[in-house]
């Protein structure tokens, strides 16, 4: 009895283990950035995202010079004001330097905010053509080339996923 029984043990592990052993799991990868850098749409998003940071950088560069322009005002003005007159135009300059700084940072925020979210409106609508392509190609496993330490060429999807790209999202 204790002999069929680890017969059916074995038979049962063997059964198991080498059905998976024989299994196809077909694996690729893809570069994303590569993908965000070199897509048509990925193009047009990051030509406008360089605008308005140029814009905003252009605006925080003005906002620098009126400061910098009214702190050499005050400098000159140092001999002719009184002290109280002086404390004055220091306590405003302060205040301006303040509102910049928070001025700023809240540009630098905003920026990075309509980035992640163009960013992702990107992926949203690139991921189905992903999927669509995985589908049709059988591949049941899709991994970031960040995390990939050796691969052969050809299971590289980034050109192939770029090329359907650009032709269905124009």
């Amino acid at each position: 009895m204790n002999f069929l029984k680890n017969f059916f043990y074995i038979i049962f592990f063997l059964f198991v283990f080498t059905q998976n052993s024989f299994a196809k799991n077909l694996i690729a990868y893809i570069d994303l950035d590569l993908l965000l850098k070199n897509s048509e749409l990925g193009i047009k998003i990051y030509t406008d995202l360089d605008v308005k940071k140029n814009n905003e950088i252009q605006k925080i560069n003005h906002e620098e010079n009126e400061i910098n322009k009214l702190e050499n005002e005050i400098r000159k003005k140092q001999n002719v004001l009184t002290k109280d007159e002086f404390k004055k135009e220091i306590e405003i300059l302060k205040k301006k330097k303040e509102d910049f700084k928070n001025f700023k940072n809240q540009a630098q925020k905003n920026f990075q905010k309509v980035k992640k979210e163009r960013i992702s409106e990107f992926f949203k609508k690139v991921n189905p053509i992903i999927q669509d392509y995985l589908d049709k190609n059988s591949i049941d496993i899709l991994l970031n080339n960040k995390y990939v330490v050796m691969g052969k060429n050809n299971l590289d999807i980034t050109k192939k996923i770029i090329e359907i790209v650009n032709k269905n999202l124009n």
